[in-house]
């Protein structure tokens, strides 16, 4: 945008210094250059107009080839590609989009080649029609020079407009670009002056739903219908739940990653919808259900930043009771985990990941951590020793526990059981167990399978 801004504006004052010229000649040579060079700009302006409107389109184009070439990158892909013979329908689809877009490419091309071909013939009968009228001051008497200097001057008029119009499109096309960035940028920003610091800060942390339900975007269906609970400093909270109960959902509404369709999420009595996020995920951390590594060093995937302490590091580690495991490896902390930058970056098991995820919500000494199933790879035995040691090593924290499984259960302060998206039943482990209801009847699901599958071992 600014290297085009300087050339527009040298061409408006190039096309200043003809025009005061060439009108001195004959101010209807005058009107005439700038009655057709002006539908010269008009006719560039419909590839502009053209690429303003696809614009989404091609978004979406651009956004499934980038995403078909992320999975074919991805190592962890590669087995499922090779036993289900995904490679030509991958392709297919890659394809698919790349022809998509090509046309979208075609349509702006055939536009502005028709704008340079107008250009062109309209240049044609400007310069013709000149041509006869300074053949014309001739035989008036204009001199053989001066009919060459105003030739001369004409020519130089075209050039400059046409400089002035091809550069004036693309600062349009710039424009456009420009603000769709502003967009999505003042709409991250949008209010945040006016975020909210609870006037206790976030030293300790209380969060309250208050007849919260949610919707997501399109639908009518409510994910959650009117959840109400307090989850009070330093308490332990274990969410329970068949798969699809919304369990992930009050998460993320926990983070303030969604704004709730009804009702309020309060962190320490402010609503997220006015919370400071950005000061809020500072005393957050959290332990998912995906995976998500960093093809970077140990180090860098604990601190999750370039800058980070040593010692800290190890102390994560060390809590997590992983650290023998990475001091065995040949670099210890400076290890690259996977195989895309360094070739000789290692492989962890699925166990030694789910401590290495602990010991990166650890580092933060964070004041509420969130565990999504995140031992949902493991079987029960090294479900029930884990949660063991996380609640262990949360003592002093907040904490909450999500599981469909009820290994966590036992330890929480307050259990919420949730079903089709509604708290149905809440309290402690013994509590719900003597109300016989259907916290009881999932854990004694769950206590006979484990019975019968240490039987059958």
């Amino acid at each position: 945008m600014s290297r085009n801004g300087m050339t527009f504006l040298a061409n408006v004052l190039g096309m200043v210094v003809y025009v005061l010229i060439v009108g001195g000649l004959d101010i209807r040579i005058l009107g005439l250059l700038i009655v057709l060079s002006g539908l010269t700009l008009i006719s560039s302006e419909a590839a502009v107009r053209y690429d303003k409107k696809v614009t989404d389109r091609m978004a979406s184009e651009e956004r499934i080839l980038n995403y078909v070439e992320h999975i074919v990158d991805d190592t962890a892909g590669g087995k499922d590609i090779r036993i289900f013979n995904l490679s030509g329908w991958l392709t297919g689809k890659y394809e698919q989009a790349m022809t998509a877009r090509r046309k979208l490419n075609y349509g702006y091309d055939i536009l502005d080649f028709c704008g340079n071909a107008t250009e062109i013939v309209l240049a044609g009968v400007r310069d013709l029609c000149c041509y006869f009228y300074l053949l014309s001051m001739m035989q008036k008497g204009m001199s053989v020079g001066n009919f060459v200097f105003y030739l001369g001057l004409i020519s130089g008029f075209a050039s400059w407009f046409s400089q002035l119009s091809k550069t004036y499109g693309e600062m349009r096309k710039n424009n456009h670009q420009v603000n769709e960035f502003r967009s999505i940028v003042d709409e991250e920003k949008e209010g945040l002056e006016h975020k909210k610091i609870p006037t206790d800060g976030f030293d300790e942390l209380e969060i309250v739903f208050d007849n919260v339900s949610y919707c997501y975007p399109g639908t009518e269906k409510k994910v959650l219908d009117q959840i109400s609970f307090i989850w009070g400093k330093g308490e332990h909270l274990a969410l329970v739940g068949l798969n699809g109960a919304g369990k992930s959902t009050l998460v993320k509404l926990i983070c303030g990653f969604y704004v709730p369709t009804n009702g309020r999420v309060l962190v320490n009595g402010v609503d997220t919808r006015e919370l400071n996020l950005t000061e809020y995920f500072k005393h957050l951390s959290a332990v998912f259900q995906n995976e998500w590594i960093l093809s970077y060093t140990i180090a860098e995937n604990v601190a999750m930043g370039k800058d980070w302490e040593k010692d800290r590091i190890w102390e994560a580690l060390k809590l997590a009771k992983i650290d023998s495991v990475v001091k065995a490896l040949p670099n210890g902390i400076f290890t690259y985990l996977g195989k895309e930058i360094d070739q000789n970056g290692v492989l962890l098991s699925g166990g030694e990941l789910q401590k290495l995820f602990w010991a990166r919500a650890l580092y933060r000494n964070p004041k509420l951590i969130l565990l999504d199933e995140p031992t949902a790879a493991l079987d029960a035995l090294a479900e029930d020793q884990l949660y063991q040691a996380y609640h262990k090593m949360t003592e002093k924290k907040s904490a909450m526990f999500i599981s469909h499984r009820l290994a966590s259960t036992r330890f929480c302060d307050t259990i919420l059981m949730l079903e089709n998206g509604k708290i149905v039943e809440s309290g402690t482990h013994e509590e719900l167990l003597a109300k016989k209801g259907s916290y009881a009847k999932l854990f004694e699901v769950q206590s006979r399978y484990y019975r019968e599958g240490q039987e059958n071992g």
